[in-house]
């Protein structure tokens, strides 16, 4: 029996060229991203549908406030319960970005495929990396090393950039997902975020 293909995406606007995906492969990691003025949902659909893995975790907003399925006049309009849990941007602020991730999830779960979110900043407070990440290109190597330490299960990768990173850390919240090892915020029917 075959591993399952997990597959982290840093989730970005749609033609910045900051979508980024991590994947294992036989030889190693894999990061590829979206050109700068490419789709980024169209190079995301294609990709996925090559590869074809089975779980797919997404730094992205996948589900909206709880009121906006039940309303609520005194409900909350702008945050879901994992967001408030873990201090996160509401998925309303980010509107169109989690308006197209909601849209691809949905496309791929309709396929089969089990889609997650993530954040990769709530792994980093989890792991207690937060004094190694300062978003600086010179840091990142830092970053690695301390990641390598907190038990990144695999050799590391050397990612170009910030995107890159988030989306090892997307794939690294899926490993600990399927490993029972992760830590899960907010509820099931309004959505959750995975670490």
């Amino acid at each position: 029996m075959t591993t399952p293909i997990i597959l982290g995406i840093d989730f970005g606007a749609r033609l910045s060229g900051k979508t980024v995906m991590a994947w294992m492969g036989r030889d190693g990691f894999h990061l590829d991203r979206a050109a700068i003025g490419q789709d980024a949902d169209h190079f995301l659909e294609e990709t996925i549908a090559w590869l074809n893995p089975a779980h797919i975790y997404v730094d992205a907003p996948l589900s909206l406030p709880e009121n906006y399925r039940v309303l609520d006049a005194a409900g909350d309009w702008f945050y879901r319960r994992a967001d408030r849990q873990l201090e996160a941007m509401s998925p309303m602020f980010l509107g169109g970005l989690t308006a197209r991730a909601i849209r691809l999830a949905t496309r791929w779960r309709e396929n089969g495929l089990q889609v997650r979110e993530t954040w990769p900043r709530g792994l980093v407070r989890e792991l207690q990396l937060e004094g190694y990440r300062h978003k600086g290109d010179a840091s990142i190597a830092l970053f690695m090393k301390a990641m390598q330490t907190a038990g990144f299960p695999h050799a590391l990768p050397n990612p170009a950039d910030w995107h890159e990173v988030d989306a090892l850390l997307a794939w690294w919240s899926g490993w600990r997902d399927l490993n029972g090892l992760a830590a899960v915020h907010g509820d099931p029917v309004e959505g959750q975020i995975v670490c």
